[in-house]
């Protein structure tokens, strides 16, 4: 018929596809423990989970650890055998069981002034994911400076898609990988998920 045009929603529809419909995913917001909750004691760790969202990991005989306390936690690297030190931020399921390329996962640093401590200058920021498709990461670089940064870690389009009826976990590493007498303090760390800007 001439002279109706066409309805607004179809032309919606054949712009955006079905999408445009799709429920809007909200904003996550995750602090681990040592950053939300703290220790009322200092809590000393040389290597592994010190609580269920955060471990520390390092591939040396000794000279790395780690102290948690009032809600920061001090990396410290001595005479250090290894190639690297690792601590690993567990995502909770709500953020981690559908992460996909969807999605816009970034972490929320802040390195504080501390006494006797040499920056490290440079070490990696990397996102795993791990399902029935196996592990899955990508690294990306990051200047270890005193202040706050906010550290977009994608995923992207590479990221393996979802499977059916999968126990997907994912986590965050800061990686320190010439670690030599050096080390920081971290007075906050939060990772946030949002819907990744449509291009």
């Amino acid at each position: 018929m001439t002279g109706m045009s066409t309805p607004g929603w179809f032309r919606r529809w054949r712009q955006n596809g079905l999408m445009a419909y799709a429920k809007p995913q909200p904003r996550l917001r995750h602090v681990p423990s040592p950053w939300s909750v703290g220790f009322e004691q200092d809590m000393v760790s040389v290597k592994g989970h010190f609580c269920d969202d955060v471990g520390f990991f390092h591939d040396g005989d000794g000279g790395a650890g780690l102290d948690a306390s009032d809600q920061t936690v001090t990396l410290m690297v001595g005479e250090f055998t290894g190639s690297y030190a690792s601590l690993a931020l567990a995502l909770p399921d709500g953020m981690a069981a559908d992460l996909d390329h969807s999605h816009d996962l970034r972490v929320h640093l802040t390195v504080a002034e501390a006494q006797g401590l040499t920056l490290p200058g440079v070490g990696l920021v990397r996102v795993n994911i791990d399902d029935l498709s196996g592990p899955w990461q990508r690294a990306y670089p990051w200047d270890i400076t005193l202040g706050t940064v906010d550290i977009p870690l994608g995923p992207g389009p590479e990221a393996p898609r979802l499977q059916r009826k999968t126990n997907r976990r994912a986590w965050v590493d800061l990686l320190l990988t010439t670690p030599r007498h050096c080390g920081l303090v971290l007075s906050h760390v939060s990772l946030t998920r949002a819907p990744a800007p449509v291009l």
